[in-house]
């Protein structure tokens, strides 16, 4: 029996090169020292038999993950039933056995299928030691105190780099279900793939928080991927840096295999592409292009602007068909621009546009306020609602519709105050600014008025309609914004005001539109 067992050993060994061809079979040591009960020296030497084979090959699965990720792991007890050791094993050699006093000795070689292994950790959404690295952006609402430096340790087991930390504003009106809101978290010009957004939770009744949250989000898709919650003792707003004191190894769970699972912040990239516009060379250009091109494209799911420079505007689009799908809409004869498809690759496309339309500037004009619009003015100076606002908060003059393309702009008064409003997230209004003499600072008033899910945002622009600047606006009820320029202007400078995001199609509910008031003056 014993020489039948040898052969047929040495019998595998020979075939398992031929057999195994697409397989990467490793070898690995385990030794373990088992207690010998009621003298049953064979009952000793089966237990540490079975443990080390569960040993070879949490030694393979300890290599393919690294150390954090392996504690990661061990510690989730639903991971250890789901892998079962015994599929990865392809032989055993036995290097040692003894029995030494009241313990059985024993030490193994075994050959694992690490290729097989690899495929199962991965269909178990657990991170190897060489799975890409992924950017994140950080977002902490409401003043909540972070465990920061113990917390971006964590990340990096999980390969996240958090490449900006910002804050936002406690907005108890904001929805974030909603895509806008996805896609307000990711900056123009931010390179993060994903975004994490830490909240207090509201309790369950009163005006108190009864915990912490973590939101996470995929910029490919606009997706959320998952809402996360820790409780806490009930806290007041005022209490919200304090919150988490103390609550350091809880807060850090909420970041665990099932809130930061890598596979899901890899799906839906091949249907986001980047388009470089050549030939908007102004604001009314890409205006037209964005509404006129982009938004009635069945095969576009939204976009945003990326870059905008003197000569061209580039563009992150999310496809919702094949991308050579999407380049036949755009390619489509349409009244407004000619195309020519200068580049054309898996995740980026680049077109030269030649607009076929002319330009008119029109002045702001007088208007009538309504109550309605004094009691929300009031309550955005913080007044009681029923108190009549300062005199230099109510507008005389109202911009003029059409005003977001370049058949129309308004003329922006100088030290007069201006009402507007924007009527979607796809409205914008353009706005001609004429410099004075010698002077080179202009100050920016701003205000918002009522309530909006949007996102306000300004951009500013010089003679040449070349970028010049933007300023993010979000949570901001009323402000003034210095802008010194680099020598003092020879033609009328440009403000375009909208909605940060952009357009999203299908995009429904909620306050998709807001009024403003601006004021310019220069010195």
């Amino acid at each position: 029996m014993r020489a039948w067992a040898l052969t047929g050993l040495a019998l595998w060994f020979f075939l398992a090169p031929l057999c195994g061809l697409a397989q990467e079979l490793k070898g690995y040591q385990a030794e373990v020292s088992q207690e010998i009960t009621d003298k049953d020296v064979v009952y000793a030497r089966n237990l540490a038999f079975g443990k080390l084979r569960e040993l070879v090959v949490q030694a393979a699965v300890l290599e393919l993950l690294g150390e954090g990720m392996y504690n990661e792991f061990r510690a989730d007890d639903s991971f250890g039933r789901r892998l079962d050791s015994s599929r990865y094993l392809a032989s055993v050699k036995v290097l040692k056995e003894e029995r030494q006093a009241n313990l059985f000795l024993m030490r193994i070689e075994g050959l694992v299928d690490v290729t097989s292994l690899t495929d199962r950790l991965q269909e178990m959404n657990l991170i190897l030691k060489g799975d890409p690295w992924v950017k994140v952006s950080l977002w902490v609402e409401g003043g909540l105190q972070l465990p920061k430096e113990a917390l971006l340790e964590r990340l990096k087991l999980f390969h996240l780099t958090v490449v900006s930390t910002e804050s936002l504003k406690l907005d108890k009106s904001l929805d974030k279900s909603q895509p806008s809101f996805a896609q307000s978290l990711f900056p123009e010009r931010g390179t993060a793939e994903v975004a994490l957004l830490v909240e207090p939770k509201k309790a369950t009744q009163g005006e108190l928080y009864g915990g912490v949250g973590l939101r996470v989000f995929r910029k490919a898709g606009l997706s959320s991927l998952g809402s996360f919650s820790m409780s806490l003792e009930p806290f007041s707003e005022g209490q919200l840096p304090q919150a988490l004191a103390g609550r350091d190894k809880s807060f850090l769970a909420l970041f665990s295999l099932s809130s930061l699972a890598l596979p899901a912040f890899r799906e839906g990239e091949s249907s986001s592409l980047e388009m470089e516009v050549q030939g908007l060379r102004s604001p009314e250009l890409q205006s037209q292009f964005e509404t006129h091109v982009l938004k009635p494209n069945p095969s576009v799911a939204g976009f945003w602007l990326k870059e905008l420079s003197q000569n061209k505007a580039v563009y992150q689009v999310q496809a919702k068909q094949e991308l050579p799908v999407l380049l036949e809409n755009l390619k489509k004869a349409n009244p407004y621009f000619y195309f020519e498809v200068v580049k054309f690759e898996v995740n980026q496309l680049v077109l030269k546009a030649e607009y076929k339309l002319g330009r008119q500037v029109v002045p702001v004009k007088p208007m009538n306020l309504d109550p309605k619009l004094m009691t929300e003015i009031a309550q955005m100076l913080d007044l009681d609602p029923k108190a009549t606002p300062p005199s230099d908060w109510l507008p005389t003059v109202g911009e003029v519709e059409p005003n977001n393309n370049s058949l129309a702009l308004n003329q922006l008064p100088t030290k007069v105050l201006v009402y507007g409003q924007i009527s979607s997230r796809a409205d914008e209004d353009l706005f001609e600014i004429e410099p004075v003499a010698g002077m080179k600072t202009l100050t920016l008033e701003w205000a918002k008025v009522g309530k909006t899910d949007l996102s306000p945002q300004i951009k500013l622009y010089d003679e040449n309609l070349g970028y010049l600047n933007q300023y993010n606006l979000l949570g901001t009820k009323h402000t003034k914004i210095p802008i010194s320029l680099p020598e003092v202007p020879h033609g009328p400078l440009y403000l375009r005001i909208g909605d940060r995001v952009g357009f999203i199609q299908g995009e429904t509910g909620g306050f998709k539109s807001y009024k403003y008031l601006i004021r310019i003056t220069w010195k």
